[in-house]
């Protein structure tokens, strides 16, 4: 049944171990497929495959995509479970072992500075890379896409918590379990990850949701020397592929400009690729690309803005500057004669009427200009 030992696309030369530590081979189909966390950032030395599992996962926070390093075949036993002696045979039990880098202890999580995974806040990317293998044991080494069904965060899942299993419990589970669930273990990880979605994804009863960023305070794209204001209440959303594509597509035929008002230089980072010119303006840190105007009107027509209506407060005033200075020179024109009374009232109201439509009028322009991308 099995047709690929080697996951397509890891690595399989920088950690590769089973010449050193060959461990039992076992006929398909594999059991299960066990998840652990290496409470680390970086990929783990195993003590040179000495606790190795069969597979290491990091994610990369830049390209949002995993990477894989292959350590053992997939139906070799791998050497990241403690196996007691006259127990059950935890890694020798046709099981995967997959280590995801990074964390499942919130007081790391806490403490740690750089960027690294938090396994109960893992982003969809994660989430999906993670379901994309699991098909694939799935489709080619026949583990069934099932879990215990409860997965406790750490520190609750450590030692023997009530997910633990027993010998012949863990002997006789198929599916997908963490080492928070393997029998004569006490390490509680992966902690809360979010296995029932993964699964979910994997069986494609759900779709990954488009992950999202948002921008706090304002966002604006200018096109054509106009803004456009794009976030309802000063805030916006933009996926990560606008943001690439705006990258990918980027030329000299145009210019976007993305004001991130209120936000420090420090948080433009969340938007390398936008760095090309940053600035300040009016105190809001800036950061302008090239791109062409039909790449610009197409990104702001997929995600649409927020239609922005023009601030009444404003044009309000505006309205009542205009209303002053006919009232003056309705003054100056005709109170001193003051021989036609009803010529001025009718002058007035006309006037008055005529105000009224030319603020309308930029008020519904204005509107369409802020959502004309919409």
């Amino acid at each position: 049944m099995a047709t690929q030992l080697w996951y397509p696309g890891a690595d399989t030369t920088s950690q590769r171990f089973d010449d050193n530590y060959p461990g039992s081979e076992w006929s398909p189909p594999a059991e299960k497929v066990c998840l652990h966390t290496t409470e680390g950032t970086g990929w783990p030395s195993y003590n040179g495959g000495s606790s190795a599992p069969t597979l290491t996962v990091k994610p990369n926070f830049d390209s949002h995509k995993l990477a894989w390093r292959q350590h053992f075949p997939a139906n070799m036993a791998a050497r990241a479970l403690k196996n007691l002696s006259g127990g059950v045979e935890t890694n020798r039990d046709k099981v995967i072992q997959v280590e995801i880098v990074g964390t499942c202890d919130p007081s790391a999580h806490n403490k740690w500075s750089s960027v690294h995974l938090y396994t109960p806040e893992a982003p969809d990317w994660v989430l999906e890379g993670l379901a994309d293998f699991l098909v694939w044991t799935n489709q080619q080494h026949g583990v069934k896409l099932a879990h215990p069904g409860l997965w406790l965060p750490y520190p609750d899942s450590y030692g023997n918590s009530r997910v633990r299993m027993s010998g012949s419990e863990y002997n006789n589970f198929r599916g997908v379990l963490g080492h928070q669930h393997v029998a004569e273990n006490d390490h509680g990880d992966p902690g809360a990850l979010d296995v029932a979605r993964i699964i979910a994804i994997a069986n494609g009863s759900v779709s990954p949701e488009p992950e999202i960023l948002e921008v706090p305070d304002m966002f604006i794209a200018w096109y054509d020397n106009v803004p456009y204001v794009v976030g309802p209440e000063g805030k916006r959303q933009i996926t990560p592929a606008a943001k690439d594509e705006l990258k990918a597509k980027a030329t000299a035929a145009g210019s976007v400009m993305l004001d991130f008002g209120g936000m420090s230089s420090g948080t433009l980072s969340e938007f390398p690729t936008y760095s090309e010119n940053n600035e300040t303006v009016g105190g809001n840190t800036s950061a302008s690309i090239n791109t062409t105007n039909t790449n610009v009107k197409e990104l702001l027509n997929r995600v649409p803005p927020t239609p922005v209506v023009m601030n009444v407060a404003a044009s309000f005033n505006f309205f009542l500057m205009l209303l002053s200075v006919a009232l003056t020179w309705l003054g100056t024109e005709y109170l001193p004669p003051l021989q036609n009374q009803s010529n001025l009232l009718g002058g007035s109201v006309a006037i008055l009427v005529l105000i009224v439509l030319i603020w309308l009028s930029s008020f519904i322009t204005a509107h369409r200009t802020s959502g004309s991308s919409s």
